[in-house]
């Protein structure tokens, strides 16, 4: 086989970030939460896409509190092969310090990006009887130092049949609007906290979420 042929060959396995174009709403970054790490109650997986003139190096979820350890649990039987996720008892009530994940978007090169949406893939998983279980979970962003809600992620809602059975649902492809956030050059922290349910229960074993495809959709908006 030629030099030429082979560079070819080569070229076509490999996935080059192509130049944002201004105006129009696309991806921009992507977790698909496929490799997790876990270091006691920091849990990390890096982006697996980011376009050109994004920076981003991955997703990390925290814990703190007396159930931090209980995030980031994967045995248990409650989650899906390789997934990392919250306990029924270490969700936050309504306190943005709670178990979260979180990651950092900064443009570069001059940009200016308007975030239109955000997507993401969300389960929960319950062996309670004839209890439900909701994993809910707000949106905040950095620039307002995390004070208020910018989105709000409704989970599944699951009920398990019968006690010691398993029972999960995922909700996939959950679109939250960022269509009324300003623009941003500097860079943003998002962060997806954990809500309380109206009512919950039980422990690591019995009850768990997890959070799985995480993607950033925006305009770019380039400078004078």
């Amino acid at each position: 086989m030629n030099l030429a042929l082979r560079t070819v060959l080569v070229a076509m396995w490999i996935t080059v970030a192509s130049p944002l174009a201004a105006g129009e709403s696309e991806e921009l970054l992507r977790f698909d939460m496929l490799a997790l790490q876990r270091d006691g109650a920091t849990v990390v997986s890096p982006a697996t896409w980011r376009a050109q003139g994004v920076e981003a190096e991955a997703i990390r979820g925290t814990a703190e509190g007396p159930q931090a350890n209980e995030f980031g649990v994967s045995a248990r039987g409650l989650l899906p092969e390789g997934v990392f996720g919250f306990s029924g008892r270490s969700p936050g009530e309504g306190n943005y310090a709670a178990p979260f994940w979180e990651f950092t978007l900064s443009p570069r090169g001059g940009i200016a990006i308007a975030f239109t949406a955000l997507v993401v893939d969300v389960g929960a998983a319950t062996v309670l009887s004839a209890n439900d279980t909701q994993w809910d979970y707000a949106l905040t962003w950095s620039v307002d130092e995390h004070q208020a809600r910018v989105g709000l992620i409704e989970g599944p809602s699951v009920r398990s049949k019968e006690s010691s059975a398993i029972h999960s649902e995922e909700s996939k492809d959950i679109t939250i609007d960022l269509s009324h956030l300003p623009a941003q050059e500097n860079p943003v922290t998002f962060r997806i906290t954990r809500l309380s349910a109206e009512s919950f229960s039980g422990v690591a074993s019995q009850r768990a979420g997890w959070l799985g495809k995480v993607v950033v959709r925006g305009e770019v908006r380039r400078g004078s």
